[in-house]
């Protein structure tokens, strides 16, 4: 693929053997790098610096908080308390019957899952601070459960990517908006089941581009990637993340041949620029079962795939599913 990559740090570039690993670590908000923009992998870590690393991944953990009233117990608990932007909140809660609540993030009411469990995504453009998560009881708002959790930035890197003129003319907006329309749809709805986290990657393969990233296309213009980008030749088998149902197997003009696997309580992953489908929509799968086969099919430069998070209609970052978010 002919991308080219600006890294987050000028002394960790592409071909350093850590650089995928600081990279992650960098959108995730765990490493910052030294004042002068640099990240000098080859100097010793200080215990003071040891100490602020450890703060920062610790405070990755949920949170939680319970209230005893007589009607019984309610609780009331997310995870991690430090979650970047692009990111998302697992929310768990549980209530004694006699009392209805109502689930909120800040001042926006939250959907809640019948299980007692709920994912809550936070935009790429969320405004980075403490922010809080309430279960308030509809019959009686002096009873609430209130939460903190802490939004912080997320390091979105630039690329430019060079499309042939075939590819540029998938991009028109008629056929993109389209293309939406059909992606939307197939988001509209999800089962109750509880997603088997963590996930696993779709494809053992390098990432070629990461998530949200700032994409340059000359001769079109500039748009964020909701995915990260896996390296594969042509054929090579993608494999599904996690367990749950296909809702949709079919070519799209610029995502090309797509397959869209619904996890349930909202979480769906996609898949882009398949060369051929293994599953067919309405069938159930099991995390790590065949779905397809890498290709390069849509607006693409080369083979390979494209894989996507959403909860609901909204982007987050995938890698978080693996278990790098501190999730369970």
């Amino acid at each position: 693929m002919e991308i080219f990559s600006d890294p987050s740090f000028p002394d960790v570039p592409q071909d350093h053997p850590f650089f995928l690993s600081v990279e992650v670590l960098h959108q995730s908000g765990i490493i910052l790098g030294k004042e002068d923009g640099y990240f000098h992998p080859e100097e010793p870590m200080t215990r003071a610096e040891l100490a602020v690393l450890l703060c920062r991944i610790l405070q990755l953990e949920k949170v939680s908080v319970s209230q005893q009233t007589s009607y019984g117990q309610v609780n009331l608990a997310c995870q991690p308390y430090r979650i970047p932007r692009g990111g998302f909140l697992k929310v768990s809660f549980s209530y004694p019957q006699g009392i209805s609540f109502k689930l909120f993030f800040e001042n926006q009411e939250v959907k809640m899952g019948e299980k007692g469990l709920t994912f809550i995504p936070i935009p790429i453009d969320e405004e980075t601070g403490l922010k809080e998560v309430s279960l308030v009881a509809l019959s009686q708002p002096s009873l609430s459960l209130r939460l903190k959790v802490l939004v912080t930035s997320y390091a979105v890197p630039r690329e430019t990517i060079v499309l042939s003129q075939e590819s540029l003319e998938l991009l028109s907006p008629e056929l993109l908006e389209e293309e939406r329309e059909e992606l939307y749809a197939a988001l509209s709805a999800s089962s109750e089941q509880t997603p088997d986290l963590p996930f696993e990657l779709p494809l053992e393969a390098p990432i070629l581009s990461a998530f949200a990233s700032e994409r340059v296309y000359p001769g079109w213009g500039t748009d964020y990637h909701w995915g990260v980008d896996l390296q594969g030749k042509e054929g090579t088998e993608v494999r599904a993340a996690g367990s749950g149902k296909v809702v949709l197997t079919k070519k799209l003009y610029s995502r090309g041949n797509t397959v869209i696997i619904d996890h349930g309580s909202g979480l769906f992953t996609l898949y882009y620029h398949l060369s051929a489908f293994q599953v067919q929509a309405g069938e159930n799968v099991e995390k790590g079962q065949l779905i397809g086969l890498v290709g390069a099919t849509g607006a693409v430069t080369g083979p390979h795939l494209h894989w996507e998070a959403r909860i609901g209609k909204i982007p987050v970052n995938p890698i978080l599913l693996l278990n790098i978010g501190g999730l369970p």
